[in-house]
């Protein structure tokens, strides 16, 4: 996809990632000047069924529910020209928790306190809105750089999350998220 437009309003730059659900492109919106994370759904092999892509924008649902600064910010959504399902969101420059422990070692105490309550706070608005996320863990914590040398945590990945107003898009059987965490 790098070189290709959607849309006429995002132009895809490079490659930032792969997940379960998708590959995340940067992109910068042609009409805004604004660079953002294009999440494209990927087929597998037989490609998206109905389910997958209620899934993919299940993601999408749930993350512009939420206000809280730790969550990320999804700005458009559609199909590319040859029917895959994409986001638009927040383009995010750091590095996951994941990375930042296996780089440094463990948090000291006053670190642990600064990303994770603001983590607990926007859990906690996701689970008065009826959004659970499922799949906590470090690999979905983005350290986004903020003045003073501070990070702040985004939580991303929300492609698994429990909505109150699903039409029961999970099997209630399905083990979901990573079960280690």
């Amino acid at each position: 996809m790098i070189g290709q437009t959607l849309l006429g309003r995002y132009r895809v730059t490079g490659k930032r990632g792969e997940g379960g659900s998708g590959t995340v492109y940067e992109a910068d919106h042609l009409q805004l000047g604004a660079r953002v994370a294009l999440k494209v759904m990927d087929g597998g092999a037989l490609g998206p069924t109905e389910e997958s892509v209620k899934r993919f924008l299940r993601e999408a649902q749930a993350l512009t529910r939420l206000s809280h600064p730790c969550a990320v910010k999804v700005f458009d959504q559609g199909r590319t020209e040859d029917g895959r399902v994409w986001l638009a969101m927040e383009l995010l420059d750091g590095q996951t928790l994941d990375q930042r422990l296996r780089e440094r070692g463990p948090l000291l105490p006053g670190e642990v306190v600064d990303l994770f309550r603001p983590l607990c706070e926007l859990l906690a608005e996701a689970h008065e809105k009826g959004i659970v996320h499922r799949d906590l863990k470090p690999q979905n914590i983005i350290l986004v750089p903020v003045a003073g040398g501070k990070a702040l945590p985004k939580l991303v990945d929300f492609g698994i999350a429990f909505l109150r107003s699903d039409d029961r898009v999970t099997d209630p059987d399905l083990v979901s998220g990573t079960p280690r965490y």
